[in-house]
Formats: C-alpha cells, structure tokens, sequence
C-alpha cells in the first residue's frame, strides 16, 4: 500500500470507530452523531394550541430540539418571531409543516427543519390515537 491509501484506510477507521461509538449512547443526536446538550433540547411537555380540540388527551411533546439560529442573523443583529403549523400524525410524527411570521427567510426555514425532527406521544381520543393541527411558537 502507497502512504496516500494508508492514509484513507486510517481516516476511515477512524470515522467508523467514532460513529460506532456515537450510535452506542443512548442520548439524543444530530445527524453527524454529536449529542445534543440540555440547552438546545425541549423539554417534554403538553401543546395546548391543537385542533380538534375533542380530543381526550392532547398531544405531548416526546422528542424535540430547538432550531439552530442563524448565524449570519445572530451576527446582523436580526430577530424573528416564527409560529409554525403543522399536522401530529397517529405515529406522533410532524406532517405538512408551515411557517407563519417573520420577515427573513433563514428563521422559518431553520424552525420547518427543527420541527420536522420532532417526534410526539399523539393525542387520544376514546383510546385511539388520532391526528391533529396544532401549532407552536419559537422566539429567535
């Protein structure tokens, strides 16, 4: 083997030793196998602002992590109120996600892709699990 292939050999190794290593945690990860910190996590907690509100039990938050704000925003000085709306399917995955408030386009898309992720124990209704509207505020 040349330096340059042991070189790519080592770098894979390497790469494959720390998402193994990533995937053995179970705590919650970003795509690229770093945890998230208690900072960036939503606590679990019941969404109040859902429709149809006949619902026995609303919908509680499982799985969420706040959006990233944008960098170039944070540096400009610029902030953003953005209220998305989406549907909580029966598996307690996010459907048909849209933002609503805001000027600049970066905070609505960093919220669509933030709560697209999130993950919730759906609401019930007579023991069934059923889907809703709801919607949820994010300040940046």
């Amino acid at each position: 083997m040349t330096p340059r292939s042991n070189r790519a050999v080592y770098g894979l190794l390497a790469s494959t030793a720390y998402f193994a290593a990533c995937s053995a945690t179970s705590e919650l990860q970003d795509p690229f196998g770093r945890t998230y910190s208690e900072k960036t996590q939503i606590r679990e907690k019941e969404l109040k602002d859902c429709e149809p509100s006949s619902h026995d039990t609303k919908p509680h938050v499982v799985q969420a992590v706040k959006p990233i704000f944008p960098l170039g925003q944070y540096y400009a000085g610029n902030r953003a109120v953005i209220t998305v709306t989406f549907i909580i399917q029966q598996d307690g995955t996010t459907r048909i996600p849209a933002a609503e408030g805001g000027e600049l386009k970066w905070f609505k898309t960093h919220a669509l892709l933030a709560i697209s992720d999130w993950r919730f124990k759906p609401a019930m209704k007579n023991g069934i699990p059923i889907a809703v509207s709801c919607k949820y505020t994010f300040v940046f």
